[in-house]
């Protein structure tokens, strides 16, 4: 420490109890290949079952921030005013009263005069602080620079101390299932918060997922599953998306996917099925919709998608996997693609199926993800 700056920031914690902060840990993308009468053609990478007890990484350690040590991400429900709990450093066996708050956006952090005693190794208590402002009514992930300083009376000028920074992201709500026996996966948060950033609330999140899987450059349709068979490897998802190239996947993936990463942020979709449908044509995920053959129809045992709140004749649906033709002319080649997205089911079902009974699953699912 100096004259000009008596104390420092040494660390920032926002998890904690009471805190609201959601649990997340750092997971270990997994690569593993699977057996040779799972794999698809023309895949460089697939994944099959992987041990129960497999360790799927660490948690995000607390506090978040320690000075010259690490500054984790740290993740919230939409319109939150997160507390916090600093510790200050300064010469060991000192105490001090003072005035103590950061500048920042929408006002940092709130001041408040403190008592500051410092240990042996120059360490103040942890002491309580909160932001100035609520968290954005919106998903997203924002960056916190937080510039530190203290006031010494209550005509003091202010010192600076320090600044420090903080990753943040915002969820339309808590996590829900599967999310309710694995603790949110950083990265996949990310790109959930990417895929829904601006979203407004559960369902403009939802509808934001399904609209940015549907639209992924990399991502193609293929009839057999990639990314299963009875859990959602979310993993090995992550680690195609990262490492480039093309990724298939059919629709029971695409329902899995919308499902994990809408759920992470709050959403409640469940994956499940129509049963025996023959499909006018659909544009199939990485279609080209100028292309009259992208345009394909199906005889199909059974279709997956995602449905908020579970299966029901009165939902809505969301189908990452496909875009439906609005046109209702199938002898030519017009198109008008829509994708379901937030899209009711009799809607959806009036223009996906020609014939057949699509008779509705009795059970919905979330799956588990590895």
């Amino acid at each position: 420490m100096t004259e000009d700056r008596p104390m420092a920031v040494h660390s920032v914690a926002f998890r904690f109890a009471g805190s609201g902060a959601i649990p997340l840990k750092h997971h270990a993308l997994s690569d593993v290949p699977p057996p040779s009468s799972d794999r698809v053609p023309g895949l460089e990478r697939e994944l099959t079952d992987l041990p129960d007890d497999l360790d799927l990484g660490t948690p995000v350690a607390t506090p978040e921030y320690v000075d010259r040590e690490r500054s984790e991400p740290v993740a919230y429900v939409a319109g939150s005013r997160p507390q916090i709990r600093v510790v200050f450093r300064a010469q060991a066996g000192t105490s001090e009263t003072t005035t103590i708050g950061a500048t920042g956006p929408d006002g940092g952090v709130s001041r408040r005069s403190v008592e500051l005693r410092f240990d042996p190794n120059g360490l103040s208590d942890s002491i309580e602080f909160e932001l100035a402002a609520s968290l954005p009514l919106t998903v997203g992930r924002h960056a916190l620079a937080l510039d530190w300083f203290i006031a010494r009376g209550d005509a003091g000028s202010p010192t600076p101390i320090g600044s420090t920074e903080h990753a943040i992201y915002v969820t339309a709500g808590r996590p829900n299932a599967p999310w309710d026996t694995e603790v949110a996966w950083v990265d996949a948060l990310d790109l959930a918060c990417a895929w829904a950033g601006g979203a407004a609330g559960a369902d403009e999140a939802a509808t934001a997922i399904t609209r940015a899987l549907n639209a992924h450059p990399q991502l193609r349709y293929h009839g057999k599953r990639t990314f299963g068979p009875d859990r959602f490897f979310l993993s090995s998802f992550l680690r195609m998306l990262r490492d480039g190239g093309v990724v298939h996947m059919n629709c029971t993936d695409c329902a899995d996917a919308v499902v994990a990463l809408a759920n992470l942020l709050g959403c409640d979709l469940h994956a499940g099925r129509v049963i025996d449908l023959e499909t006018r044509r659909f544009l199939r995920l990485g279609g080209d919709p100028a292309n009259d053959a992208d345009w394909i129809a199906f005889d199909w045992d059974f279709h997956e998608l995602a449905w908020r709140h579970g299966v029901g004749p009165r939902a809505d649906v969301y189908d990452a996997s496909l875009q439906l033709d609005a046109d209702r002319n199938d002898a030519d080649e017009v198109h008008v693609p829509q994708l379901a997205a937030q899209m009711a089911f009799e809607r959806y079902r009036e223009l996906l199926v020609v014939d057949g009974p699509c008779k509705l699953a009795d059970a919905s699912t979330r799956r588990a993800i590895a």
